[in-house]
């Protein structure tokens, strides 16, 4: 009996080892429910650190950064965003309470061509982890 349980043990360890990683993406969005940000495979760094990041808005590409605060209760994200179907360029700001991810808040900055720049504000915002079939 104890030889099957190691197999056995032995063998799951194979299977899971073997298993492919899904990615995690992290959608955000607004209070009212309408998606901000897609972030593609991204993992909440551990505290103090910053991992690269890069994804889309309904408008366009986004390439930016997510750092942590030194006590790992606030993830920071800034990102830069070109519009794929008009000349402006918004620069995205959040912050999120670790570990939840909850409350949150985005600031966005536009700046267009022959306009001051514009800054939009987004009060409680959410984020949370999601896939391309459950993007808000």
């Amino acid at each position: 009996m104890k030889h099957v349980a190691c197999v056995l043990t032995v063998v799951l360890a194979l299977v899971f080892a073997a298993s492919p990683v899904w990615p995690k993406d992290l959608c955000i969005a607004s209070q009212a429910g309408a998606s901000l940000l897609f972030i593609k495979n991204f993992r909440v760094p551990s505290r103090n650190n910053c991992k690269p990041l890069n994804g889309w808005i309904p408008t366009g590409i986004a390439a930016g950064a997510g750092c942590t605060t030194p006590n790992g209760q606030v993830l920071r994200i800034h990102v830069t965003e070109h519009d794929a179907d008009a000349d402006f360029v918004d620069s995205w700001a959040c912050s999120f309470e670790l570990p939840a991810l909850t409350p949150g808040n985005c600031r966005r900055m536009v700046f267009a061509p022959g306009f001051s720049p514009t800054s939009v504000f987004f009060p409680s915002s959410t984020a949370h982890y999601c896939t391309g079939n459950n993007v808000p």
